[in-house]
């Protein structure tokens, strides 16, 4: 799934109904709020927007549209706003599948999503397929990637309340503002579903409890290389508790001690 991995390396039946997470706004930056798919009105639900700066002083500009139909469900996935490449989801029983729409960046053709009562349980059987395991409460306590040449990979997470943590990322959070909740839909798309699952079905709850807390950073262990990650973020949330903005600066630390920083700027349109 090359999109929605693409999505990841910036750090993506029954519907759980998170009835907040469904309005839409107004047309912007070229967005438009209702569309006619194949014959069927679709409404605008989410876009994100990532701008990062490349070493030759310009920007990376990446703009990722959701559209859902009638019933709630993203159908379509649109990169950029005229439309040339569009992606859609299609629903059989409890099976969603990733329908790759330009057939000259076609090189995932078979990615689906298992769902069972309503929830993601496993992503496709290739090798960076995953499983998905929750608890009673419809959190997600564990993720695991048997299918790997070199071994399984398993991540196991614990909740505090409506808080997420995993041992691997040590992640901290700002003292919460009076009466302010705040999505941390961040944290499943980047550690829940390493980028597997596009960010909508995150926010509509087909990973099931969206963890709370306004997340201002993490710690990543060091890659084989021996490199470091510090993450710092800053966010901005509507009323509703949904980020509208986000700004991550990234730290790297390598061998020879050399801090490299970098600068993401993520814009959510609701």
């Amino acid at each position: 799934m090359m999109n929605v991995r693409k999505a990841f390396q910036y750090s993506l039946g029954c519907i759980i109904p998170f009835s907040i997470m469904l309005s839409c706004t107004s047309a912007h930056n070229g967005i438009q709020e209702n569309i006619t798919f194949h014959g069927e009105q679709l409404h605008h639900y989410l876009t994100v927007i990532y701008d990062e700066p490349t070493v030759n002083q310009g920007k990376t500009r990446d703009t990722i549209s959701y559209y859902c139909n009638a019933k709630g469900q993203p159908v379509l996935e649109r990169w950029g706003t005229d439309s040339l490449h569009d992606c859609t989801f299609t629903y059989v029983g409890d099976t969603i599948r990733y329908n790759e729409m330009n057939p000259q960046t076609k090189e995932h053709p078979d990615v689906y999503f298992i769902l069972k009562d309503g929830l993601i349980i496993e992503t496709s059987s290739d090798p960076a397929g995953w499983r998905y395991t929750y608890d009673k409460q419809r959190r997600l306590i564990c993720r695991d990637e048997p299918n790997v040449k070199c071994g399984s990979v398993r991540w196991d997470f614990q909740w505090k309340g409506t808080q997420i943590s995993n041992k691997n990322v040590k992640t901290t959070y700002r003292k919460p503002k009076k009466q302010s909740t705040c999505y941390n839909f961040r944290y499943l798309h980047l550690f829940g579903s390493t980028g597997q699952v596009p960010l909508p079905f995150i926010t509509l709850g087909y990973m099931g409890m969206i963890p709370e807390g306004d997340m201002e950073g993490y710690k990543l262990p060091k890659d084989p290389q021996g490199c470091s990650y510090t993450i710092q973020i800053t966010s901005d949330y509507d009323r509703k508790g949904r980020p509208v903005h986000s700004t991550e600066i990234t730290t790297s630390i390598k061998k020879n001690k050399k801090k490299v920083d970098s600068r993401l700027e993520i814009e959510y349109i609701w």
